[in-house]
C-alpha cells in the first residue's frame, strides 16, 4: 500500500448492501432440492447455529477485507442487526480497518422483525460439495421492504467515495427505486460503479427483477460476470459477444465488461475510444478458497483496484485470471 494513489475522496470503495454472516456447517449429505424442506432445513438452523468458530463474513464483505488489506479505504453501507451476529460483523469489520458501516434501516424499525442480520448457512459434505440456505432463497423479497428512503447519513458516505460495489442480491434486500437511488447518488458525485449480478442473475429474467437487471447495468461503469450469468443476461453463448452485447446497450454508460471463464481465465471488453477485447489464461494457484469465500469476489477486487489506479489492462487482466483459476 505504500505507493498508493489516493483519490481526494473520504473512501477508495464502498460496499454497498449484501453484508452477511456465513455460517459453515459440515454434512453428510447436501439437502435435496425441494423448496419446502430447504426453508425446514433454514428454521432449523436458525433456531440452533453452531458455536461462533463456524463463522465467517460473507458476501459484500469478502471483497471489502480483500480492499482493506490492499490497504485502500474502504467502508461499507447495508443491513447489520442488532443481535449477536450484527456484533460479530462489526467487531470483524473493525479489526479488518473498514470504517463502521453506515446502517440503512431507519432507527424507527429498531426491534422490529427486520432487525436482524443477514445469515447465509453454507453446508459442506465430506467431498467438499456444498449448498447454500439463506432468508435470500425464500424472501419475502426485498428483505427490507420497510426501508422507503435512503437516509441522509447513507447519502453523505455514498458521495464521499471513488467507487462502490453492489451484487445481484441487492435486489433481495432493498426496494428497486431506492437501489436506483443510491445509485445515482454515488455516481452523480463522481463515484465508478462496478456490479456483478452474481448468482441472482438466473432469477432475473422477465418482469420487474429483470428491470431492475438492466437498470442496474446501464448505470455501471463496469459490469462483471461468469460464463453462465452472462448467457442469463444475454442470451448469448459465446462470451465475447456476451460482453460487446452489453457494451452496446442504448444508453448505456458501461465502459468495461469482464467475463470470467473458470480454468479458462478471463476475458475483458473495452468501449472507449474503440471496442478491444483483452484475454488472459488461467493459472494454476496453491491456495484454496473455503467454500463461503468465492474466487469471483477477489477478482471484483482487481478490478477496482484498476479503476481507480489505471494499471495495464493487460497485466490486470491476468492478474484477474490467476486469481480466478
Amino acid at each position: 500500500s505504500a505507493g498508493l494513489c489516493r483519490s481526494s475522496k473520504q473512501h477508495d470503495v464502498i460496499g454497498l448492501s449484501n453484508l452477511c454472516v456465513d455460517i459453515v456447517i459440515p454434512v453428510q449429505q447436501l439437502p435435496p432440492a425441494d423448496p419446502d424442506a430447504r426453508q425446514a432445513l433454514l428454521q432449523q438452523l436458525t433456531a440452533a447455529p453452531p458455536d461462533e468458530q463456524h463463522w465467517e463474513l460473507g458476501g459484500n464483505c469478502n471483497l471489502m477485507i480483500a480492499a482493506a488489506r490492499m490497504g485502500m479505504r474502504v467502508g461499507s453501507i447495508g443491513h447489520v442487526g442488532n443481535d449477536v451476529y450484527g456484533r460479530y460483523m462489526d467487531r470483524v469489520l473493525q479489526e479488518e480497518r473498514i470504517a463502521a458501516t453506515t446502517r440503512i434501516m431507519p432507527a424507527a424499525l429498531s426491534g422490529t422483525e427486520l432487525d436482524r442480520t443477514l445469515l447465509c448457512f453454507v453446508l459442506v459434505d465430506k467431498d467438499g460439495k456444498h449448498a447454500f440456505c439463506s432468508r435470500y432463497d425464500f424472501g419475502p423479497w426485498p428483505l427490507l421492504g420497510g426501508v422507503s428512503t435512503l437516509p441522509p447519513c447513507v447519502a453523505q458516505v455514498l458521495c464521499s467515495t471513488a467507487a462502490v460495489f453492489t451484487n445481484g442480491f441487492v435486489f433481495d434486500e432493498l426496494p428497486l427505486e431506492l437501489v436506483k437511488q443510491a445509485i445515482l447518488t454515488a455516481s452523480n458525485a463522481g463515484a465508478a460503479v462496478l456490479f456483478d449480478p452474481g448468482p441472482r442473475a438466473f432469477t432475473m429474467k422477465s418482469g420487474s427483477r429483470r428491470a431492475a437487471l438492466d437498470m442496474l447495468i446501464s448505470l455501471s461503469d463496469v459490469v462483471l460476470m461468469t460464463e453462465e450469468e452472462a448467457v442469463e443476461v444475454t442470451g448469448l453463448a459465446d462470451p465475447q459477444a456476451a460482453a460487446e452485447a452489453v457494451l452496446a446497450r442504448p444508453n448505456c454508460k458501461t465502459e468495461w465488461c469482464v467475463v470470467k471463464l473458470g480454468g479458462d481465465g478471463a476475458l475483458l471488453v473495452t468501449k472507449s475510444p474503440q471496442i478491444e477485447v483483452h484475454r488472459a489464461g488461467a493459472f494454476k494457484v496453491g491456495a484454496a478458497a473455503r467454500a463461503a469465500a468465492t474466487p469471483q469476489l477477489q477478482l471484483l477486487f482487481v478490478y477496482m483496484f484498476a479503476v481507480l489506479l489505471g494499471v495495464c489492462m493487460h497485466g490486470m487482466l491476468c492478474c484477474c485470471a490467476r486469481i480466478s483459476s
